[in-house]
């Protein structure tokens, strides 16, 4: 057999695909699933689908270098009985950000961070979370995401149309004490535009 028909049959036990892996709850090993489309191509599935799936496990190589709920692109390799896949090689898949602020005066004070189907919102006045309502808290949750292409830009932008957000709420007279040294939202109620206790 020459190098190249190995090398093609090789090819051919291999596919790619997109996954996230989970803690299985019998092994504590990391796993995933995947079903075969019509066209033959292997896709992502919740292990509780009704879908005729199989499941794939991580090469002995892999088993300590991914994380649970981070999308790969993977290349997978038929197990020998024919029960499922073993991932070969994983590479985290990383976004575009785009970043946008979206001012409405005394109503609408907002910077969105968008990639993949995510997004993390400053929003001082209709967040309902910390993670959105203060800039300390979007920007925490911006730097634990594992998922964003060039994050330490995509971090710098974001904090800094933040900052121009908050200085124009403050032009458009809102309350100042909204603010505090480091101009971080520590809270208020809608009556008023209070800072809470």
């Amino acid at each position: 057999m020459t190098q190249d028909t190995e090398l093609a049959q090789e090819e051919q036990l291999t596919q790619t695909t997109k996954l996230k892996f989970y803690t299985s709850e019998t092994t504590g090993q990391l796993i995933s699933f995947v079903y075969i489309t019509k066209t033959g191509l292997l896709k992502g599935v919740r292990e509780d689908s009704d879908r005729n799936k199989k499941i794939v496990v991580l090469s002995p190589e892999l088993k300590d270098s991914l994380k649970p709920n981070v999308l790969y692109d993977v290349e997978l390799a038929d197990m020998r009985s024919g029960k499922g896949y073993i991932v070969k090689s994983a590479t985290p898949v990383l976004f575009q950000a785009s970043v946008n602020k979206r001012i409405i005066p005394r109503k609408v004070y907002k910077v969105s961070a968008k990639f993949g189907n995510k997004a993390i919102f400053f929003d001082p006045l209709g967040g309902k979370s910390d993670s959105s309502r203060t800039l300390q808290g979007a920007l925490k949750a911006l730097e634990a995401r594992e998922d964003i292409a060039d994050k330490e830009l995509v971090i710098a932008d974001f904090k800094e149309k933040c900052l121009e957000l908050l200085r124009r709420m403050k032009e458009d007279g809102l309350d100042s004490r909204l603010y505090d040294k480091k101009y971080m939202i520590v809270g208020f109620e809608k009556k008023g535009w209070m800072v809470s206790a």
